[in-house]
């Protein structure tokens, strides 16, 4: 078995003189995977470099390999605009974004809503059950008959109506 020599290529090493001697879309490629951990700097080396806008396909899908970039590759087209590439992935991390955002604030909506409303309930409640418990005191000293109309209401908050209502059933 015979010795080869091997090199190896780490394009996160690569500086920018290393880098040019690449004359094909290897360039390209070895350029966008030592960017590709670096949002600003990918997206200068996109926006400056003009061979982004028609990259090789097969470079494109290299890529899209190497990053997992998911760039939408066209199987009818032979080269990949990067740039818009970018953008439409952006585009859609932000409808994504949004959509998650509102199913989100609607169930904490619905959440705080069902904590007002139980709050709400309970309140209501302690307040129904706080006029029942006095009608049915006022019930009661009615009853006994040594109070006046106008003492069982001041005693149990209700309307003097209310307490001859209560007189007449």
């Amino acid at each position: 078995m015979e010795n080869y020599r091997i090199h190896l290529i780490a394009p996160a090493y690569l500086n920018e003189e290393e880098l040019t001697k690449f004359h094909s879309s290897l360039r390209e490629v070895f350029a966008f995977i030592k960017c590709s951990t670096d949002k600003q700097q990918l997206e200068k080396l996109v926006k400056n470099n003009k061979r982004f806008t028609a990259l090789d396909k097969n470079a494109a899908m290299v890529i899209n390999a190497c990053t997992n970039a998911e760039f939408k590759i066209d199987s009818e087209s032979e080269v990949v605009d990067v740039c818009k590439a970018i953008a439409e992935i952006r585009d859609e991390g932000r409808t994504e974004g949004f959509v998650e955002g509102r199913a989100e604030g609607r169930a904490e909506g619905h959440k705080e809503g069902r904590i007002e409303g139980h709050k709400e309930g309970l309140i209501e409640g302690h307040r129904e059950g706080a006029l029942e418990a006095n009608r049915e005191t006022a019930l009661r000293m009615l009853k006994e008959g040594s109070f006046s109309y106008g003492m069982i209401s001041a005693m149990t908050s209700l309307s003097l109506e209310e307490v001859e209502r209560l007189a007449g059933e």
